[in-house]
């Protein structure tokens, strides 16, 4: 008995390390869809959605954006990754890589709905990183095996930068965001 006693409190500190670190499927506006990555976020404006169209071509944000009655859809540019600007060190596929997602901006009066999936990851040619592949997706390193949960890597660090440098890129007019529930 006192054997069970000493073992329980042996793994219990071990048990609430393991609980506190819990890996997810949501963490700073992205989730996880059908194993892919997506970031989404509403973004208040007072802008018209053609007000809002004409910032955002003169950002140069987007390349070859289609536009709609009230949605923009398009790849990105190449974005650099903003982390010395979001408080952090560097981790090396942040670092190393620019990121190219495939934008879609749909707009309803007041509000502006960003959603950003099929995130690629481009070499940066100045970085040091060597041996790396030119191109790859964010999910290699942002997800785990089974492509349904995020990695502790990316929970504890790099959604915070992804999600820094997003929110940077996608605020055209830099007003208050609200929360996605109303949508």
């Amino acid at each position: 008995m006192k054997k069970l006693i000493l073992l329980s409190l042996i793994i219990m500190p071990f048990y609430s390390v393991l609980n506190a670190q819990t890996i997810t499927d949501q963490i700073d506006n992205f989730t996880v869809e059908d194993k892919k990555v997506v970031w989404q976020k509403v973004f208040e404006t007072d802008l018209s959605f053609s007000e809002l169209t004409e910032k955002i071509k003169e950002s140069g944000l987007l390349e070859n954006p289609e536009i709609t009655d009230d949605k923009i859809i398009s790849k990105t540019k190449q974005l650099k990754v903003l982390y010395k600007e979001a408080g952090f060190g560097s981790t090396w596929y942040v670092v190393g890589y620019f990121i190219q997602p495939m934008a879609k901006i749909e707009f309803k009066e007041s509000r502006y709905r960003v959603t950003l999936t099929n995130m690629s990851l481009h070499l940066n040619q100045t970085s040091p990183v060597a041996g790396i592949a030119e191109k790859t997706v964010l999910e290699q390193f942002a997800l785990n095996s089974s492509k349904t949960k995020f990695t502790r890597q990316f929970i504890k660090k790099s959604s915070k930068i992804y999600n820094f440098t997003f929110n940077k890129e996608f605020d055209f007019n830099k007003t208050t965001i609200i929360e996605d529930e109303e949508w």
